[in-house]
């Protein structure tokens, strides 16, 4: 056997990586791992701002749905806080521009519109606002 014949079928035999195979290796993965932690990053904020707004969300339409039944519809401020870490707060107030619009129908007397926002925040201060009008009859 050829002095070569010998050296390759050493080289053969010996099965493995070389360092510098191994160092380029690493090198492509931390590059990889460097562009996409953004994108990962990034996709953790949009999942935790969307699962507040969800929370959020429901919460001010529970409030909304609260007024007129279980909260008076009265000028003023009644707030508190949920189990979530939420703290609302429902402010209501007449909506006095209603009566000054100019329409062809007389407005009634009975019948008073108020103003109602709801304002939803957390712990990282995030606020989800919602204003909606209601109607209220006047004895």
């Amino acid at each position: 056997m050829s002095r070569f014949a010998k050296t390759f079928s050493k080289t053969r035999d010996s099965a493995g990586f070389t360092l510098p195979e191994v160092l380029v290796a690493f090198v492509i993965l931390a590059v990889s791992l460097g562009v996409l932690w953004p994108s990962f990053s990034g996709s953790l904020a949009s999942l935790d701002s969307s699962t507040f707004h969800a929370l959020a969300l429901a919460e001010a339409q529970s409030q909304i749905d609260r007024v007129g039944t279980e909260v008076p519809l009265e000028e003023g401020e009644v707030g508190g806080e949920t189990e979530d870490g939420l703290s609302w707060i429902i402010r209501m107030h007449r909506d006095d521009s209603w009566s000054s619009r100019p329409t062809d129908e007389p407005n009634d007397p009975h019948i008073v519109p108020y103003v109602i926002e709801i304002v939803v925040t957390d712990q990282a201060n995030r606020m989800l606002a919602i204003t909606t009008l209601r109607l209220a009859s006047v004895e």
